[in-house]
């Protein structure tokens, strides 16, 4: 009987039959995982080899503390995004489709809209609104371009954020306030990522702002460069990490080069590390501008002779 069913026009979407009239549309969105800002990560093979006397690399540490920052505020935007394209849309045309939620915890009201410009090319729009208001209360929030097929989504794009509307609506499930601009590419030779994060913070907390470029190649290795305000301890002092660029071969093993300023105002260097598969320091060197500085090390240990260019 079921079979019979399912040959019904109606019920041909949810028997699996054909594609829901909407499916092109929610495929030009970008998700978490291809906005995701990736760092060296050799699998847990490489890093079980028992107790080791070296020290974990703290550049390495520092690029996965900026990149798991960079995610979680990119990443619960385009959660935000996806949990709402996932319900039933609200309209559907050749050219447009509109979707909106609103839960009942919440206090505001969110709508997504996307249009088809061209060929597997569309733009994107998420307004957010008081739950009380009406349609002329919408506020854009996110909005954006994409291009593009893929497995993984749209090949190419680009999008902004206003974190502070969603925050002056719903200050406790949106507390950052500032821009994100941010934009992605996907290719057969790797992916690369941007994200620009203008004036970001949460209350009482500084501004952040920083650009970050990622790319990732098929083999696992890849590289990072980023400009942002970050703090490391360096031989018991507190130092100002601004310019960091990093490059890792697929085992995870890498070097990352750094200007460094110690926080009191005091003089800046330039600092070198090199970590192996299982991220620990193998050499580290730093030097600053009158030339004073030292080494620690092996520098043959680094796979790579070279900071990235």
């Amino acid at each position: 009987m079921w079979k019979h069913v399912c040959l019904l026009g109606s019920l041909l979407w949810a028997c699996g039959g054909a594609e829901r009239p909407e499916s092109s549309f929610v495929g030009a969105l970008p998700s978490r995982q291809t906005l995701e800002v990736l760092t060296p990560d050799g699998g847990t093979a490489t890093r079980s080899q028992g107790p080791s006397p070296l020290e974990t690399a703290q550049l390495y540490v520092l690029t996965r503390a900026t990149t798991a920052n960079v995610n979680g505020l990119v990443g619960g935007v385009l959660d935000t995004v996806g949990a709402i394209s996932r319900n039933p849309p609200s309209a559907v045309g050749p050219d447009s489709a509109a979707w909106g939620l609103s839960d009942p915890l919440s206090p505001v009201a969110w709508r997504l809209a996307i249009s088809r410009l061209g060929p597997a090319q569309y733009a994107f729009q998420l307004d957010v609104r008081p739950k009380a208001g009406g349609d002329w209360d919408f506020q854009p929030f996110l909005h954006g371009t994409s291009e593009g097929v893929s497995p993984g989504g749209p090949t190419l794009g680009t999008f902004s954020v206003d974190l502070a509307v969603a925050e002056r609506l719903d200050p406790v499930a949106n507390p950052n306030v500032g821009q994100i601009v941010a934009s992605w590419q996907l290719q057969t030779s790797g992916r690369e990522v941007h994200v620009v994060l203008q004036g970001v913070h949460a209350p009482d907390a500084p501004p952040t702002n920083a650009d970050v470029v990622s790319v990732l190649f098929p083999d696992g290795s890849g590289a990072l460069a980023f400009d942002a305000d970050a703090s490391l301890l360096a031989n018991g002092d507190d130092v100002q990490v601004s310019r960091v660029g990093s490059h890792w071969i697929a085992t995870g093993a890498g070097r990352a080069d750094a200007e460094v300023h110690q926080l009191d105002g005091g003089g800046g260097a330039q600092m070198t590390e090199c970590w192996n598969a299982r991220f620990e320091t193998v050499y580290v060197r730093a030097e600053t501008s009158t030339g004073d500085g030292g080494t620690e090390g092996d520098s043959s240990a680094c796979v790579f002779a070279n900071p990235l260019q």
